[in-house]
């Protein structure tokens, strides 16, 4: 092999070269380009036999001319069809044989080369090929054409980009947007995100592939109209519908205007409702409960009815309202969207509760005991007027002085005393809403989902106390139907779904005080009480709540927002009517296990959107004083919460401070995208 010419790949090509050493098995060449390599016999794909002679750059020149020359004649599918039967691979001079009229080494590694560059009708098994089976060569042909129209597609897309979206997208395009948005909303450890740099670094002149980032994937899409200035990713990234198809709303406006056949017609009563009262956000479209006092008890307690919007008088099980609630599994509410788990025509209108207007109701008749015992559940569907509805702080006002309000408090307030002594949480931490103020449709500036380039949405922050009178007179009653409902189901014995909670044992951590309403807050005991609680999950079998100090609990009270409760609806009127379960138990594990994945989906989405808005809000309002009170000592830094935004995050500090130290603030920056806030201590 000394003093020939050899071919051999270098840096991933084949390269042409000179043998200009040979010691045993190691060879050291000189190749055309002038590179010294130094390989072994084994590495070398084809040795000519052609003499190098004195001037071995000129020779092979020659024979590279020879090579060019021979590689016109090569016809690799021609080749394939001489030996698609051949059962065994064949070496590169057999197959130059086959090919070539007169065969000589150039032929040979002119057809070495076109092997190499086109794999379509031969795979290579070391130093021979094997002729591809027809049914492989069209595989590999569909593959490479699909292939080259996904390259289209990127190309069509990058350029498209590159003109910040001028005009409509080209159809072929759409594809790769779509793989572009995907990517900007699972960020840079996503599993295609490699897909999606390659598109994108078409449109970022100057940009290799491997250094875009989701986030200029993002200002892309922005500065192309694909996503709105302030798009919430997290919508996308958990697949959450916007809209409804149009079978859905279709479906559901039919059910509103003739609802199909009255199931529960027999049991179905009047309540006039002539003190029932909603009370909620003078906002809130979804009005799925109403609260009523029907009476005092002998010995002092109450009587109370907790009247619950029944959509199920709307909804068969399995047809196309039904199908898209379990789609969605909950309604999700974001500072400038929301997204009702049912059609408008039903979750705003038909089903939701109107004063003046009869709607289908279950209503759960309770009686509470002075020290807040639940008993005597009674559950009924019946048609309601209601009354009238009320703003928390209306209900604020009312329940101060004496009258039903006053009385249903008093009812709230002993449930609640007795969930403490049972080791519920009874802290509860005052909450920061941000609310959005778009501009309207086909204002100046108007901004659709996410918003639109150049909107300037008004965003307004909303404090609220959960401890406030009317908002524990709700939540504890609505607490005490579906603990009642859970009991009654477990007396019933039929497969359901409860809600549990555990408690990790932190034996270090100090106890748990009750918080009697009025208490200041307090963000260090918050933080405490909630750390030691689990995740609350369903389960098929009842277990105890730890978080609400109960030993059973399900959810009933939200049948317009929550798929679990409108199953809950059509289990418990089951159990009334003596008629089957309408779920079996592993069709409650599916539909739990899926209501669980999307309600932690749902807080996931709602927590970003809060937080962007809030930080939205902070960068306008920089230099903003507020007071941090410390939570935890971490490395280098301490972690708080902002007492004025009911917000956690972290702070700088250059010395040891104490969980519960109070420390003024000044708000420096923000990057909501980022989710970072910037403080720096007063002073």
């Amino acid at each position: 092999m000394l003093g020939t010419l050899v071919e051999l790949r270098d840096r991933g090509k084949i390269v042409l070269g000179a043998v200009v050493k040979a010691d045993g098995d190691r060879l050291t060449v000189m190749t055309q380009a002038g590179r010294k390599l130094s390989t072994s016999r084994d590495k070398v794909l084809h040795a000519s036999g052609e003499p190098a002679g004195r001037d071995a750059q000129a020779a092979m020149k020659q024979f590279a001319a020879r090579v060019d020359a021979a590689a016109t004649g090569v016809d690799l599918a021609q080749l394939w069809d001489l030996c698609a039967g051949e059962e065994e691979p064949l070496d590169l001079a057999a197959l130059a044989a086959l090919h070539f009229a007169e065969p000589d080494p150039a032929c040979a590694s002119a057809l070495l080369r076109a092997l190499e560059e086109d794999t379509l009708y031969f795979r290579q098994r070391g130093e021979r090929f094997a002729p591809r089976a027809r049914d492989e060569v069209e595989t590999v042909r569909t593959g490479r054409r699909r292939e080259a129209e996904a390259d289209a597609q990127r190309a069509a897309a990058a350029e498209w980009l590159a003109r910040r979206g001028q005009g409509e997208p080209p159809e072929g395009a759409r594809r790769a947007i779509e793989l572009l948005a995907d990517f900007a909303a699972h960020g840079d450890a996503w599993d295609r995100a490699a897909q999606a740099r390659l598109v994108a670094a078409r449109a970022l002149p100057g940009t290799a592939p491997e250094r875009v980032t989701a986030a200029e994937v993002l200002r892309l899409l922005v500065s192309a109209g694909v996503f709105g200035e302030h798009e919430n990713l997290l919508l996308r990234r958990y697949g959450w519908p916007r809209g409804f198809s149009a079978e859905a709303l279709a479906a559901g406006g039919a059910a509103a205007a003739a609802p199909p056949p009255d199931p529960d017609a027999a049991a179905r009563r009047p309540w006039p409702g002539d003190a029932a009262v909603a009370i909620d956000d003078p906002e809130t479209r979804e009005v799925d409960d109403a609260v009523e006092l029907l009476g005092r008890t002998p010995g002092g307690g109450w009587r109370v009815a907790v009247h619950i919007a029944d959509p199920a008088r709307f909804i068969v099980p399995g047809d196309a309202l039904d199908r898209e609630a379990q789609r969605r599994m909950t309604t999700l509410y974001l500072p400038d969207e929301r997204f009702p788990m049912l059609p408008p025509a039903l979750s705003f209108e038909a089903a939701s509760l109107v004063a003046g207007a009869p709607r289908p109701v279950l209503s759960f008749v309770l009686t509470v005991a002075p020290d807040g015992a639940v008993s005597e559940l009674d559950v009924a569907p019946a048609t309601l007027v209601l009354a009238r509805r009320l703003s928390y702080e209306g209900a604020d006002a009312e329940s101060a002085t004496p009258g039903p309000l006053a009385d249903l408090l008093a009812a709230a307030d002993a449930i609640r005393a007795r969930r403490a002594a049972h080791g519920g949480v009874t802290v509860s931490a005052p909450e920061v809403q941000p609310v959005v103020h778009l501009a309207p449709a086909g204002a100046p500036g108007a901004a659709g989902a996410g918003g639109s380039p150049g909107a300037a949405p008004r965003v307004e922050l909303v404090r609220f106390d959960p401890s406030a009178p009317g908002r524990r007179l709700v939540a504890e009653l609505m607490v005490a139907a579906n603990s009642a409902a859970a009991a009654a189901l477990v007396r019933a014995g039929v497969p359901a779904l409860f809600r549990v909670q555990r408690e990790e044992v932190q034996p270090d951590a100090p106890p748990r005080v009750p918080q009697d309403p009025g208490t200041p807050y307090d963000p260090l005991a918050m933080a405490r009480a909630a750390l030691p609680l689990g995740k609350a999950e369903s389960s098929l079998r009842p277990g105890r709540h730890a978080g609400l100090g109960l030993d059973a609990y399900t959810q009933v009270t939200s049948p317009l927002r929550r798929y679990l409760d409108l199953c809950a609806h059509r289990i418990l009127k089951a159990v009334a009517a003596g008629t089957p379960p309408p779920y079996d138990a592993t069709a409650l594990g599916d539909i739990g296990r899926r209501a669980d994945e999307r309600a932690a989906a749902a807080r996931a989405i709602e927590s970003a959107g809060n937080e962007y808005w809030l930080l939205h809000w902070l960068a306008a309002h920089v230099g903003t004083e507020a007071t941090a009170v410390v939570l935890q000592e971490q490395e280098e830094r301490v972690k708080v919460e902002l007492v004025e935004y009911a917000y956690r995050t972290t702070l700088r500090l250059h010395r040891r401070t104490a969980p519960g130290a109070r420390i003024a603030v000044v708000v420096k920056g923000a990057d909501p995208r980022a989710g970072r806030l910037f403080l720096k201590e007063r002073g």
